[in-house]
């Protein structure tokens, strides 16, 4: 059963500015200063509230799933998922069952160990 079990994400950029020094440039008769450009040096990846609160509900129900990020995915993967009705996140697809939406997955979640 988990080996059926996907959850779809989208996450955020994030990116880590640092401010370098560009060396001096002759520009014609004169040579321009050096001056300050930001640069990118990191880019890393962060997930929503919503996700973020799906994959701990997964994981307190002890479910293994795989998780699928459509910010950070292959072209054909985003193609599949989109041609799949996938345009809610998070979406969890549970043995061919498609749940959109925290609330919805909360509840599904909940019907399916109630004991918790």
């Amino acid at each position: 059963m988990e080996n059926n079990v996907l959850l779809y994400v989208r996450s955020e950029k994030v990116f880590t500015i640092k401010h370098g020094q560009m060396p001096a440039v002759h520009t014609g008769w004169w040579v321009d200063s050096y001056c300050a450009l930001p640069m990118a040096t990191q880019v890393t990846y962060k997930h929503k509230q919503e996700d973020d609160e799906a994959v701990n509900l997964l994981k307190e129900a002890g479910i293994a799933y795989r998780l699928v990020d459509l910010s950070n995915c292959s072209l054909i993967v985003w193609l599949k998922a989109k041609m799949s009705g996938i345009n809610e996140k998070p979406t969890l697809i549970l043995n061919h069952k498609k749940i959109t939406g925290i609330e919805n997955i909360k509840k599904f979640l909940q019907e399916l160990n109630p004991k918790k």
